[in-house]
């Protein structure tokens, strides 16, 4: 599923690369079960700064795009209403985008 790219604010210059990282499928994002539409944030593992930030859709999909592929990301999804720990991931390396 390709997602609105105008739904995409992406930061960190830094990290500009052909690389990306994505969830896909009906709820990769979820609470309690359901899609959940929430920012979704790309850390630098070795310097933990921010290299991309993205707000998944409605059905839960996100995608970080621009990420420099030999680096590894710790990825985290935030709850706005800041009632649920955000769910982690660690080690992440993105996949370089294939060139049409």
């Amino acid at each position: 599923m390709l997602l609105n790219h105008q739904r995409l604010l992406n930061h960190g210059a830094r990290y500009k690369g052909n690389a990306y990282i994505s969830g896909e499928g009906t709820g990769i994002v979820t609470v309690n079960g359901k899609p959940y539409a929430c920012p979704v944030i790309a850390l630098d593992r070795e310097t933990l700064e921010t290299a991309r930030k993205v707000w998944s859709d409605t059905d839960g999909n996100y995608v970080l795009y621009n990420l420099n592929p030999d680096k590894e990301y710790i990825v985290m999804a935030i709850d706005p209403q800041k009632e649920y720990e955000p769910p982690t991931w660690d080690c992440i390396k993105p996949f370089v985008a294939q060139s049409a």
